[in-house]
This record gives structure tokens, sequence and C-alpha cells, in this order.
């Protein structure tokens, strides 16, 4: 359990009174896109068989459990804030594997289904076939398929959250690796389909302490969720093995699910801010203008709130249940796509649903102010105008009641990922709470998007 040092019980105390304790630490970096931590924990091994330089991945959203390949290079990375934050941090990659020439399982041209073995997804997103020569290895939540005895030559899948489109998603890896690995160059790049729905593929070469590697990258989209297929290989063993990536891959076959059709089968309704994306013969398609007005009333709260101007328009994935808003999205809880003004959110009825105001609100700040510095920023500020009808200040003076409150200076950086979300949830909320209870919007605004948060408090 921490103990509560007063400095960082600003909003408890008193904010003058605190900071006259001392200082609650350095900040950290801005956000990034989410293609860069996806990319990072693509590539972070545990039992690392190629070697790669060590760039450290920007932060970004919360990720589902990400695929770690055992066979290219492998940039490391840092957990980092998110609208539903429940980062894991990335194993580094460990002992070099050897660069000779490795000794494939296969290498003929596929043809006999005989010889061929099928991978069901454990959750049903997916399946796929493949060499039965091969062996499947589990790497994290990525499956991985070894053409040879030590993963240099591979195929690796995973599931993406927050895919927006197939072109999006593959191009944010691509230029991942573009910085990441030796020599890298797209050699070609084309679009297609893969198990009916619009990919993209991207034929790559690069290199490993000097030798050369040839690979693909081929992602599709389904809703929100991204389906990413890499395959690797020494040079001299690509051709052989080329057949058998291309195989692998078009023998995708992506689940559909009655709970959550494509959005193209949705109903919309447009009010002033928001569309509305639900389906038919649900409770939102029934109470659809009442929830717009309250969302549109939550809205205009918020943003005279923060004391800002936001004239776009905030997409809503309403989903009828939780099994639908997984299936579409392969999250359990909701979310904000904040660089595409998306708030995706379960609402099963008039008394259970997520907040009116918490996932909006990532979107307003996102758009209007830019990334938060801190995720204590920016879920306080989320937390604080969710309209939940919880009592934000009541809730963290029973936290320190119970000698729970975490100080500030242990939830700047990724840190804040490490505390208990039954308190940094409600301790962020009431601290952004405070500041705009004490200085409204604008000290709210100096402080959230500056890269040093102690220096920004001081000053405002």
């Amino acid at each position: 359990m921490h103990t509560t040092r007063p400095l960082c019980l600003v909003f408890v105390l008193g904010f003058v009174a605190a900071v006259a304790m001392g200082g609650c630490g350095s900040a950290r970096p801005d956000e990034a896109a989410l293609g860069t931590k996806i990319a990072a924990n693509i590539f972070a091994t545990q039992t690392a068989q190629v070697p790669s330089p060590t760039p450290t991945a920007p932060p970004t959203n919360t990720p589902l459990p990400l695929p770690t390949p055992t066979g290219p290079p492998e940039p490391t990375a840092t957990p980092t804030p998110s609208p539903a934050p429940t980062n894991t941090p990335v194993p580094t990659a460990t002992e070099p594997p050897p660069t000779a020439p490795t000794t494939l399982l296969a290498q003929k041209t596929p043809s006999a289904t005989a010889r061929r073995a099928t991978y069901n997804d454990p959750e049903g997103f997916f399946s796929l076939t493949y060499p039965k020569s091969w062996t499947p290895h589990r790497s994290r939540s990525e499956m991985q398929f070894w053409a040879d005895e030590e993963g240099n030559a591979a195929l690796a899948i995973s599931l993406q959250i927050k895919a927006l489109s197939a072109e999006s998603l593959v191009k944010e890896i691509s230029d991942f690796l573009a910085g990441a690995w030796e020599d890298y160059e797209e050699l070609s790049q084309r679009e297609t389909t893969l198990s009916g729905y619009p990919a993209v593929w991207l034929e790559q070469s690069f290199r490993v302490k000097g030798d050369p590697y040839r690979g693909l990258l081929a992602g599709a989209v389904r809703n929100r969720v991204g389906y990413l297929l890499l395959a690797w290989a020494p040079e001299k063993g690509y051709p052989a093995l080329e057949p058998e990536f291309r195989a692998i891959v078009e023998s995708l076959r992506i689940a559909d699910f009655d709970e959550a059709p494509v959005y193209e089968e949705w109903l919309t309704y447009d009010s002033e801010h928001f569309t509305f994306y639900f389906l038919p013969d649900t409770y939102v398609a029934d109470d659809i203008e009442t929830i717009a007005d309250d969302h549109e009333q939550v809205f205009n709260e918020n943003v005279k709130a923060l004391g800002v101007d936001y004239d776009g328009v905030i997409t809503m994935y309403l989903y009828p249940s939780k099994e639908s808003l997984y299936r579409a999205t392969a999250r359990e809880a909701g979310f904000a796509i904040t660089e595409a003004s998306e708030v995706h959110a379960w609402w099963i009825s008039a008394r259970e649903h997520q907040s009116l105001g918490h996932e909006m609100t990532h979107v307003i700040t996102y758009q209007a102010l830019g990334d938060a510095s801190e995720a204590l920023l920016g879920e306080g500020i989320a937390v604080c105008l969710d309209h939940s009808g919880n009592e934000h200040h009541a809730t963290a003076a029973e936290l320190l009641k119970d000698d729970r409150l975490v100080p500030l200076s242990e939830m700047l950086g990724d840190a804040w990922f490490d505390q208990d979300a039954e308190v940094a949830y409600p301790e962020s909320g009431s601290f952004a709470c405070f500041l705009l209870d004490e200085s409204g919007g604008d000290r709210f605004k100096k402080i959230s998007t500056k890269s040093h948060f102690e220096a920004a408090l001081t000053e405002s």
C-alpha cells in the first residue's frame, strides 16, 4: 500500500499548500500513434532469434495483448497512456540467432491439402492453413509458424486493435520498420482482398547485422479489428518459401459475427455534433433521439467547462451488448480513437451503458488541445467530465481515509499504469476536477499538453 505524502494530495489538501511540500517528478513525452506501439509489440521477443536496433517506441493507446515474433529484429518499447489504459511492458531481445543459412522444413510449392494443417484462433476471430511440416509457436498473443528450427524463417499473425483501414494499418507498421530495420526497403505494394475484406500486401527487404532478409507484410481490417500477417526469411531462402508464405496469407478466413455485422449494415442517425451507428431492433434504435439529445447536452457542458471550441463531428458506435463490442473491436470496454474522432461503447439499456462523457472528452481534448502530456491529466479530465453521477472528490476522500491514495509523483509517466485502476482513475479524476474547480479550463489547458508537468504547474 502506498503512503500518502502531502505534496501529492493537492486535490484534497489544497493545491498551493501541497506544492509547497515539494515536487511531483518529471513528465514523459507526448503520446504517439497506435501503429508505433503495435510494431514495437510485434517485434518484441521472448526467445529472440534475430538481433535488432532498439529504439524506444513512443507511448500509445491501450493494445490487446499483442504479438511477439521471434525471428526478425525487435525494437523495444515502453508502456504508455491511453483512453482506457491497461498497457503491458514489452520484453526486449536477448541472444542473437545464428546468421548462417537455416535448414528449411518445407520448401516445395504448396499443393495438396493433405500436407496442410488448420489453425483456428481460440477466440474465434480467424482461421488459416499452414504446412504440416512447419512448427506452430505461440509468443504472447501472436501465433507464429516456423519453417525452420530456429524461427529465422517464419510467418506470424496477430490481431490489432483500433484498426481504421488496411492501408493505415500496414503503413504505420511499415513506417516504423523503416526506422527500426537496417536498409529497410519496400519492394512492392498492392491492394487486394483477404477473406473478402480490403487488404494491403507489401513486400520488403532489410538487413539484420549485415545479413540480407526478405519478407512480406499483409493487413486486412474488419470493423475495428486488424489482421496483420508478417513473414520473414534470409534472402537466399526466401524464393523457396515465398509460395508457402503466400498460401498461408491467402488461406486466412476472417470470421463474421451475427452480434457485430460489418458497419456498412448498421443504422445511422445524425445530430449537431454526432453521427451515431447502431444496430436495428435494439434499445438504441428505439430511443436514439433521446440518446442523441443526452449526448449533445453533455457535449455542450464539457466544451464549456474546458473553455474550448470544437466544431467537428464525433462518430459514436453504440453496441447492444459487451459481446457485440468485443466481436467488432477485440476490446471488452469502451474506448476512443481520438485521431479519428470515434467513440466505441456498449449501450444496452437506459440503466446499463457506459458513461456519456468519458470517451467523448478524450476526443474533445485531443482535437482541441492535443495529446495530454500525462495519463494523470488525460484520464483525469475524462473521469472528471464523465457525467456518471459519481462524486470524485468524495471517492478520493474515502481513498485517503483508507490510506490508499497514491502520491502524484508516483503517477507520472508510465508509472500511472502500475497503479490499481480502482485508485488511479478516481484519484486522477479528483485532481483534474480540482484544477477546473479552482481555476477553470484555462489552467487545465495550460498544463495538459506541457511536456514538463511540474514546471507547468508552477508557471500556471
